[in-house]
């Protein structure tokens, strides 16, 4: 990213750099569209799952964590974001996810309240929470030592993952 300049962009796209700068008014604003639009693309396989108001919202939820780990391996720009000289992007990708996805499943966990499958004082901020350590989850995909930590809970980490969404997922027991 710090390498290339808008007139690397244009000349790459076969424009004038005076096109790239009619409709962004800086490499970081292209940037960030850019972003915005893959941030997009990431989400939309997730949003259909969410939004799924015939299963529960722990059904829901546990999908859209194995959809994220089934194809965060092969999504587009994978190779880009997880360089190391990019991992400040990366991070930002990862927060603008999060905040792409918070009100969606803040809308679900507020529903599933209102059903009465749920008891949360603050549907928005457990959304934020959830997504945020799935994010944290997803980052630590390459260290060894989370590897180790998921072995000794016995798998990928699912126990883990369970128990840290059971903590902030409390169902309501009739």
């Amino acid at each position: 990213y710090e390498d290339t300049s808008m007139a690397d962009i244009a000349r790459r796209m076969g424009v004038v750099q005076g096109l790239c700068y009619r409709y962004f008014d800086s490499k970081r604003v292209l940037f960030r569209e850019a972003m915005e639009q893959y941030v997009r693309e990431c989400c939309a396989a997730g949003l259909p799952i969410i939004h799924d108001r015939s299963r529960t919202i722990r059904q829901r939820l546990d999908d859209m964590a194995a959809l994220t780990l089934e194809t965060e391996q092969n999504a587009r720009y994978h190779a880009f974001y997880h360089r190391p000289e990019n991992q400040s992007i990366h991070e930002e990708l990862n927060w603008r996810i999060c905040a792409y996805l918070t009100p969606h499943v803040a809308e679900e966990l507020e529903d599933a309240c209102q059903r009465g499958e749920l008891r949360l004082e603050h549907p928005a901020l457990a959304a934020q929470r959830l997504l945020l350590e799935q994010q944290v989850n997803g980052e630590n995909e390459g260290n060894e030592e989370v590897h180790k930590a998921r072995d000794d809970a016995g798998g990928r980490g699912d126990r883990v993952a369970h128990q840290r969404k059971s903590a902030v997922l409390q169902p309501v027991h009739h």
